[in-house]
């Protein structure tokens, strides 16, 4: 069988010097030969033999070469459905992944192949975890780490494992440990006899249970050292397992710390829950962000339509989501598994599902809105009714379905479903028509009343509310015939942003969406501004597009503190402020609104936030980049690349220290020993658009003091930039 594949990887290279360029159309002889040896590999293939090739520690040149060819890929594809054990063929299946191949993978083999690839790799690599030694843990960590960072689906697979079998091993800790097995027999429970003498069972549960300690660790351990697309992929996944509207009622959970740890889970991830799910995975900027501390999340894809990596993240998810449906028709999930690949609906596509819709019975109707409601296929709907350019000629139906969705998720569904049903489709109709109407937007917008127009016609329906949030997201990468974008664009995205932080104080949930279209719009008008002082614009329009500026960094404050949203705020101005996104006045005026709105002592985590946002701040203000790799703990960030341009040190050192002058009182204040109880502000959210005013409502922070390393560590920096 090797030289089968010897012989695969000679012909491959006598046919390429053989082969023409690549304008010209290959002859029929070569497209003979390698038909021929294709089946000749089929047919002959032996896994034994073969796996003897992928156990060897380097990979053959002639294989490199036949993963880089698309015939040889489909190839060995083809040999992976008949042969899905083989070692050599799952190794050519990673590297296909690492490329970025996950399309044509799934063209060839099933999700359901390509998710049994992926757990054995997991588990062939968790089997070595209890008995490894801290070197080798490394290792493990590492190819967890490479496989994780693949594609979401990968991610998501590997943390559902990791807590299973942990949770497995904890258990059967537990059924060892002897003063367990005591209590439980105290309790009445019948347990099977244990073979082992009471001595060894409580050494093996030690193990068992080191095991599993083991397992989480290094599983944390690859997370923790994700960056770029493997970084976005994992945050794609944390979202897709917390779901939509995952929360627990209040009232049911009593006092459970576990329901309570769950769900602050489920809550912590709401920049990619808004920006992966039902906005889309868009550039924060019109042009393509190649860095790698976003990844995914800030790429366009191929189309270029600024909508991101969306379709490549949301395909082979739902394939999965659909395979494991059971109350849901064939022709159902095959149709929402076409709309997933595509990345939007047919009109007919539309009509068949509001058809399957109405004549389903109870139980199926509920399943179906159940997985409509999913952040995949909510964001498609939304996009074929509100997208500038996505949105269908004829969308009543697609207006009807996602009517239908509103009253399924609304908490009144049960008491008047016909009253509620015609209530959303006259509230969707209305948003659609304001939105679908570019030139009763000019005039709106010139007057002033198109953010009054969409509060009062979209208020009570929170899917109208991100239809919105998907017409303003998709307007701000291309703007419309007609409009002029430096008279247009300053006056309708800060209204935006104050209407999205309206809605998101009447519906807390979608406070995401609020931050989405707030960060968008922060970097659209910081890019603005740019271009209009090195154009020699005239005054009146740079202090029109600072005025909007400071606006989107208010409603951010807002949203961070309100919200809950101080960690991704300040990681989001972090990474933008390093990569020159942002400039220094941003994170200034940014720092200086969260000390006013927030009382100390704060919580380690964020205050750890807070220090990261200032040493960006001040690297950035003279012109260092901070080097995270190098950091020790409670010791001043390292640097590296110096001075740009050959500058010195101190240039920009007044910007900085009046950065640093404005932060010092911030951890002045967080510094107390003796905290001062919070003042929380009463909500004076109401009906009125006009007495609407940013306010800092959030809950109380936890108490706990700042250490006095991050203190130092803090001062240090500020030593360092300002002298």
């Amino acid at each position: 069988m090797p030289s089968q594949i010897v012989l695969a990887g000679a012909c491959h290279d006598v046919v390429a010097e053989l082969q023409p360029s690549d304008a010209e159309k290959s002859p029929p002889w070569e497209t003979l030969v390698l038909r021929h040896l294709e089946e000749l590999i089929i047919k002959k293939f032996d896994v034994d033999e073969a796996d003897k090739i992928g156990d060897a520690r380097k990979v053959p040149t002639w294989l490199r070469d036949m993963l880089a060819s698309r015939r040889w890929r489909r190839m060995l594809l083809r040999l992976y459905q008949q042969q899905p054990k083989s070692t050599l063929l799952i190794f050519c299946l990673q590297r296909m992944s690492a490329q970025g191949l996950q399309r044509e993978i799934a063209q060839t083999i099933g999700v359901a192949d390509n998710f049994d690839v992926c757990r054995d790799v997991y588990e062939r690599l968790f089997e070595f975890v209890p008995l490894a030694c801290p070197h080798q843990l490394e290792a493990i960590s590492r190819d967890l780490r490479s496989l994780a960072a693949t594609d979401a689906f990968h991610a998501l697979l590997g943390q559902t494992m990791v807590e299973n079998l942990a949770d497995a091993l904890v258990r059967r800790a537990a059924e060892l440990d002897p003063s367990t097995r005591r209590k439980r027999q105290r309790a009445g429970e019948d347990l099977a006899a244990e073979p082992l003498p009471k001595q060894a069972r409580s050494e093996v549960a030690f193990a068992v249970r080191d095991s599993a300690e083991k397992l989480r660790r290094v599983w944390e351990d690859a997370l923790a050292g994700m960056i770029g697309s493997g970084r976005a992929n994992w945050l794609f996944a944390s979202m897709v397992r917390g779901g939509v509207g995952s929360d627990t009622p209040s009232g049911e959970d009593g006092d459970d710390p576990d329901l309570e740890r769950d769900r602050i889970k489920d809550r912590s991830y709401p920049l990619v829950q808004s920006l992966c799910a039902l906005c889309g995975i868009g550039s924060l900027r019109n042009k393509r962000v190649e860095d790698r501390a976003l990844g995914k999340l800030t790429g366009r894809d191929d189309r270029g339509d600024g909508w991101g990596a969306s379709h490549k993240l949301r395909g082979p998810f739902l394939q999965h989501l659909c395979a494991s449906g059971e109350n849901e028709d064939n022709s159902v999930l095959f149709l929402l598994e076409s709309v997933a690949r595509r990345g939007s609906f047919y009109p007919t596509q539309v009509e068949l599902l509001q058809k399957v819709a109405e004549g389903a019975p109870g139980n199926e109707k509920e399943a179906l809105f159940s997985l409509l409601a999913k952040p995949h296929l909510l964001s498609i709907l939304l996009e074929s009714v509100f997208h500038s350019r996505k949105r269908l000629r004829e969308p009543l139906p697609a207006i009807n379905v996602l009517a239908r969705i509103a009253s399924h998720m609304s908490a009144e569904a049960r008491l008047d479903s016909t009253g509620l049903m015609s209530e959303h489709v006259a509230t969707l109709k209305k948003v659609h028509s304001v939105c679908s109407d570019i030139e009763d937007i000019d005039k709106r917008i010139r007057s002033g009343a198109l953010a009054h127009t969409l509060y009062n016609d979209a208020k009570q329906c929170p899917i109208a509310i991100i239809g919105i949030a998907t017409w303003v997201m998709s307007l701000v990468d291309e703007v419309p015939p007609g409009w002029a974008p430096e008279t247009m664009l300053p006056r309708f995205l800060p209204e935006m942003v104050v209407l999205m932080v309206k809605f998101a104080d009447s519906f807390p949930k979608l406070s995401a969406i609020g931050f989405s279209v707030t960060a968008r719009s922060m970097f659209i008008e910081h890019d603005a501004s740019l271009r209009a002082r090195n154009s020699g614009a005239v005054s009146g329009g740079i202090k029109l597009r600072a005025s909007g500026h400071k606006i989107c960094v208010d409603a951010l404050v807002h949203l961070s503190v309100s919200h809950g949203l101080c960690i991704e705020s300040m990681a989001l101005l972090e990474h933008a402020c390093l990569h020159d996104k942002v400039d220094r006045a941003t994170v200034r005026n940014f720092i200086v609104g969260f000390a006013r709105a927030v009382q100390p002592p704060l919580s380690l985590e964020l205050a750890v936030a807070l220090g990261s946002l200032l040493v960006a701040g001040g690297a950035q203000a003279v012109g260092v980049i901070p080097d995270r790799e190098k950091d020790g703990e409670g010791s001043s960030p390292a640097y590296y690349g110096g001075p740009r341009h050959g500058q010195a040190l101190p240039q920009g050192v007044a910007d900085s220290r009046e950065l640093f002058e404005a932060a010092e009182e911030v951890v002045r204040r967080h510094m107390a020993r003796h905290p001062r109880p919070t003042q929380l502000e009463a909500d004076g959210a109401g009906d009125d658009w006009d007495a609407h005013e940013f306010k800092s409502t959030g809950e109380q922070m936890e108490s706990l003091v700042v250490p006095e390393k991050v203190h130092q560590a803090l001062l240090r920096t500020v030593d360092t930039l300002s002298s």
